[in-house]
């Protein structure tokens, strides 16, 4: 999807940046819309599943709520619709021709490391100095586990495990 890129360090920063692939089919453009939304690069603004869900069912809904005054109408709206995605239809995908040697077609395991560095993080073995610029780099704050009591998983995900607790107050002076 980076045509024309090299696959190194410095396509994984621009990538880390926001460099997002373009689209080289046609879509309808409520779809490409959704695709680069889908995309985003903050993972905070991508829809879930059921916001894409929704979207594609207000599609449906829009469709069956059009201002036709009779049923000719609404078929036309829904051919309109069925063409854009016709139009835009994936029979024929575009060959893509190597335009840089080191173009990949298959995944390799990829060094963060490198790319951590091309930030200027300097590394160290535990990785704090990492972890302080990401919690920068995102606004985020640290709080030491000891900092909590009454702790409680609440929750289990796909990625994490969610905990509830109370702020473990101490009056210091």
């Amino acid at each position: 999807p980076f045509d024309g890129d090299e696959f190194d360090i410095g396509l994984a920063v621009k990538i880390c940046q926001g460099k997002r692939p373009e689209f080289r089919i046609k879509f309808p453009t409520i779809y490409d819309n959704l695709a680069k939304s889908c995309a985003h690069s903050d993972p905070s603004r991508r829809p879930n599943i059921a916001m894409v869900i929704s979207t594609i069912n207000d599609w449906i809904q829009a469709l069956k709520a059009s201002p036709a005054e009779n049923l000719e109408e609404t078929d036309f709206y829904f051919d309109v619709i069925n063409k854009a995605f016709q139009d835009a239809d994936i029979i024929n995908i575009p060959v893509i021709e190597q335009t840089h040697p080191d173009y990949m077609y298959t995944s390799k395991p990829i060094n963060t490391r490198e790319i951590i560095k091309a930030f200027g993080i300097e590394l160290e073995k535990d990785g704090t100095k990492a972890l302080e610029w990401y919690l920068q780099q995102y606004q985020l704050q640290w709080f030491s586990y000891n900092q909590f009591k009454d702790i409680q998983e609440i929750g289990q995900g796909g990625y994490a495990t969610v905990f509830k607790a109370k702020e473990n107050i101490t009056n210091q002076t």
